[in-house]
């Protein structure tokens, strides 16, 4: 890990509850590498920790297995991308 002291005033903008994806992921059969299907959504407006319990409760009432939460960012002209924050993705995307 590497952790710089940072001047917070360097950055243009902060949004309080931001743009997140959320991809839930499950098997497609019993058998070994049988492959993953996924579905991912787009969440906005809401806080991080409410994402975090919607999150765990779709894992408890789904057939879905895991989920990867990702905050969405718009960096000038270079386009859209994804951070990853945190849970697993099996096909390492």
């Amino acid at each position: 890990m590497k952790a710089d002291l940072v001047d917070p005033r360097d950055i243009r903008w902060e949004d309080d509850t931001g743009t997140f994806r959320v991809r839930f992921w499950r098997r497609l059969s019993d058998i070994a590498d049988s492959g993953w299907e996924c579905a991912e959504y787009r969440v906005m407006e809401t806080p991080f920790v409410e994402i975090q319990d919607w999150v765990r409760s779709t894992l408890q009432d789904t057939p879905y297995t895991m989920a990867a939460l990702y905050a969405e960012v718009h960096v000038d002209d270079s386009g859209m991308g994804l951070v990853h924050i945190e849970g697993s993705n099996p096909v390492g995307h």
